[in-house]
Parts: C-alpha cells; sequence; structure tokens
C-alpha cells in the first residue's frame, strides 16, 4: 500500500497535479493584505483531493519533500511572472511576502 502511495506521488508531481492557493494576511496596521499565505494542495486526474497533512508526512517520509517543495516554488515563479506582467503589480506589492503553510 505505501509503495502504491510513493508511486502516485511521484507521478503526481511529474503529471503537475498540485496546485497552490493564495490565502491573504491582513496587516491591521497598514489597514492592507501585504502578505499572503501559499498552500500546496493535490487533487489525482481521477479527482480524488488528498490531505496535505498526509501527502506532505509521506514526502518526507520517502524524501521526495524537496522535489515537491521545488515543483511549489516553480508554481510560484510562474505565478509571479504573470502578475509582474501587470504593471500596477510591482507598485501594489512590492513589498509582499509569501508564507508557506500545510
Amino acid at each position: 500500500m505505501e509503495f502504491l502511495f510513493k508511486k502516485k506521488l511521484l507521478s503526481a508531481i511529474n503529471n503537475n497535479e498540485f496546485y497552490i492557493e493564495y490565502q491573504p494576511i491582513y496587516n491591521g496596521a497598514s489597514n492592507a493584505s501585504d502578505s499572503a499565505e501559499v498552500f500546496l494542495r493535490w487533487k489525482s486526474k481521477s479527482g480524488e483531493y488528498f490531505h496535505p497533512e498526509e501527502f506532505i508526512q509521506r514526502s518526507e517520509k520517502y524524501g521526495l519533500i524537496i522535489p515537491l517543495t521545488l515543483h511549489l516554488f516553480e508554481f510560484i515563479q510562474e505565478n509571479l511572472k504573470k502578475l509582474a506582467c501587470r504593471h500596477e503589480f510591482e507598485a501594489e506589492y512590492q513589498h509582499f511576502k509569501f508564507t508557506f503553510s500545510k
């Protein structure tokens, strides 16, 4: 059973089954959102959702946490490139910060 999950996890990384969600973090002092929490999610091609607690712990167990983390950073980089194309992004979000969570 564990071997199958490891295989499924590797396949998910290679087949882009992961996606990210952003949760804005509100700063009361500045009265604005100045950061966002980044959540990695997994939905298989068959439509099955996997809870982050499950796949992150198993990624650590199987030595796949580094490839998974690099995959996450690639997503964020792609998103930031798209946002940077918007002129107002540069001025408005120049000091925007991201945090990572399960």
